[in-house]
């Protein structure tokens, strides 16, 4: 072989790496490796045909990552986390009138949603309730927290001494669940950089979904919950239901819903994700958070009302964004707790005899 054609050769096996690497690279090298190609293909040589195949080769790379760039949608900049956004200031909870003399009075002690308002309001329970009697009278606590405190509770009770309360957290209680687990951290998806061509963070992206819903499935076949004697968010739910028990007062724990369930099709987790990039982590939470209370009410002899099969599933209406609830998820959990309201009532003395 001539040193004019080892050298051809050379150009061309060096081209045709430059250009691949430069190609998935996103880089400039492509276009060195593109002039190599030239130079080795210039003359007649053993390697015109070779080269005219990985020439060929390199057009279909370029050709395919035309045609990605043409119909993929451009990726949308991320969104603030909900675990990251601030909550607003709680906007003013009004006083609530005194109950008629002789009616069930019904306290809805309930966290405030990132928009300062409860997610359920005692306007829209009461409306939802049958008529009853004697009649049953609907107030609000007024608590500031996602959960409240005892102090919170007991001063509600003195005023409105209810024969029941219904303890409802905001969904901002489930970062501090996530905080006692980590095994209900569940990453948010990392975006595929500008390092790659479209090509190939295509193919990044498929290996990376593929990784992650795999983790995904693992962590939905474990049983977590949290731990009754050393859980921080088991405690202050314990210190409610005892601080009713003191007023003689009934408690019921209700248990807050998400936009989408756990075991969601996968098309509808990844736009939630796209909404609040640990959406997968309040999930996970949020079943663990339903089994602790379902334990926790199980062991005081306390209903536990699960709001979830209300609102999980219904479409957007029902939600202003994956941890908070709408006009018409307001109005629809209203509905859900009344139904549940209605039966408990309805075994309990005095009963609610419909009139």
């Amino acid at each position: 072989m001539s040193t004019a054609s080892l050298l051809r050769w050379i150009a061309l096996v060096a081209g045709a790496e430059l250009a691949v690497r430069g190609h998935f690279a996103n880089h400039a090298s492509t276009h060195a490796g593109a002039a190599l190609f030239a130079i080795a293909l210039a003359w007649p040589t053993r390697a015109r045909r070779p080269g005219a195949i990985a020439a060929a080769t390199l057009l279909a790379l370029v050709a395919i990552d035309a045609a990605i760039g043409a119909f993929t949608a451009p990726a949308r900049p991320p969104t603030e986390s909900l675990r990251e956004r601030p909550a607003p200031a709680p906007a003013a909870v009004p006083a609530s009138a005194p109950p008629a003399p002789g009616s069930t009075v019904v306290l809805v002690f309930a966290g405030l949603d990132r928009d300062g308002q409860s997610p359920l309001s005692a306007i829209l329970l009461r409306a939802s309730l049958p008529r009853c009697e004697p009649p049953v009278e609907v107030v609000e606590a007024g608590t500031r927290e996602s959960l409240g405190d005892p102090a919170a509770l007991e001063a509600a009770l003195a005023r409105g001494r209810p024969a029941l309360v219904l303890v409802l957290a905001a969904n901002q209680l489930l970062d501090d669940v996530i905080a006692e687990s980590a095994a209900l951290d569940f990453p948010a998806p990392e975006p595929i950089g500008p390092r790659g061509s479209p090509l190939g963070r295509a193919l990044e992206g498929a290996l990376a979904d593929w990784r992650r819903e795999r983790a995904w499935q693992r962590a939905l076949h474990a049983e977590v919950a949290l731990d009754p004697r050393a859980s921080r968010v088991i405690a202050r739910y314990r210190e409610l239901v005892l601080a009713a028990r003191r007023a003689d007062a009934e408690v019921a724990l209700l248990i807050p819903a998400l936009a989408v369930a756990p075991d969601a099709p996968r098309e509808q987790l990844r736009s939630a994700e796209t909404l609040a990039p640990h959406a997968r982590g309040w999930l996970l939470a949020s079943r663990a958070h339903a089994r602790s209370l379902r334990a926790l009410a199980g062991s005081y002899g306390i209903p536990a009302i699960d709001t979830r099969p209300a609102l999980e599933g219904t479409g957007s209406a029902a939600f202003a964004e994956l941890g908070r609830l709408s006009a018409a998820g307001r109005e629809r959990l209203a509905q859900a707790v009344a139904a549940a309201l209605a039966e408990h009532l309805a075994r309990t003395p005095p009963g609610c005899r419909a009139r």
